[in-house]
């Protein structure tokens, strides 16, 4: 096969599959989904989605029923996303023979609905000490 009739026979082909509208659009849903896969690695929300995308460990603190962030670029009531806050005051009080300890968070609330959840981790503290 000489490359004119290669040439010629995919010319033939061409303008046959233009006459067919559901194979350009097949074709245009094919050039988008290449394009998504190649730029992936800009889009991601995280740089390490990839690679801790099945790590439950990874995940196992975010809320389940949660909906993803994007949903308030799309909706005209905002949901408040999630956050993690390390920030905190702590402090200590002695009544008898019980300690309260208290930690306050600041969370500026400007959304149209509240978190669905809250997870706090505490962890004691062995040695006696203040420790966040």
């Amino acid at each position: 096969m000489k490359w004119i009739d290669f040439k010629a026979g995919i010319q033939d082909f061409w303008n046959e599959f233009k006459r067919v509208k559901f194979g350009l659009f097949g074709l245009i849903l094919l050039f988008i989904f290449i394009l998504t896969i190649l730029i992936n690695p800009y889009i991601v929300p995280f740089p390490k989605a990839s690679s801790r995308w099945r790590d439950i460990t990874y995940w196992e603190d975010n809320p389940v029923s949660a909906p993803p962030v994007w949903v308030n670029w799309f909706s005209s009531t905002k949901r408040a996303p999630s956050l993690i806050i390390e920030e905190h005051a702590f402090s200590e009080e002695k009544m008898g023979k019980i300690k309260l300890s208290r930690a306050v968070f600041e969370y500026e609330y400007s959304y149209d609905l509240p978190p669905l959840d809250v997870i706090f981790h505490g962890y004691p503290d062995r040695d006696g000490s203040k420790s966040s």
